[in-house]
């Protein structure tokens, strides 16, 4: 029973777990908006599938996630973070520019998409 909390190889046994706390940049509430929460989820779980990592729990609040993780060590685990923090912003973002154009009809060429988007945003909360 035990035994199945290790990873086996040919020759070698693992069990690598690490809790990772994610932070929004600035502390913002992002996660509050349940269409961006839920890209990053998605995203955080298709990268560790990807990168042979197991999601044991998630957990988000309005600017932060939890992770407990599993990986094998055949990965360090700056390039599993790099790669879920890198995959979910640009998922976020190609959302973003998505959301954007479908309720803004500009283009999603470039970043003036993005300042427009919220410059929008701005006018609309005042």
């Amino acid at each position: 029973r035990a035994m199945s909390l290790y990873k086996k190889k040919n020759h070698a046994v693992s069990a690598l777990y690490a809790h990772v706390v994610l932070t929004i940049k600035y502390r913002r509430p992002a996660l509050s908006e349940p269409d961006i929460a839920r890209t990053v989820m998605v995203s955080i779980r298709r990268t560790a599938l990807m990168l042979n990592c197991e999601i044991e729990a998630i957990e988000s609040d309005a600017n932060h996630l939890h992770i407990l993780l599993r990986w094998p060590p055949s990965i360090s685990l700056s390039t599993l973070i790099q790669q879920i923090k890198g995959r979910s912003a640009r998922e976020v973002r190609m959302n973003e520019r998505q959301n954007c154009v479908r309720n803004f009809g500009a283009s999603t060429s470039g970043r003036p998409v993005i300042a427009s988007y919220h410059a929008a945003m701005h006018r609309s909360a005042s």
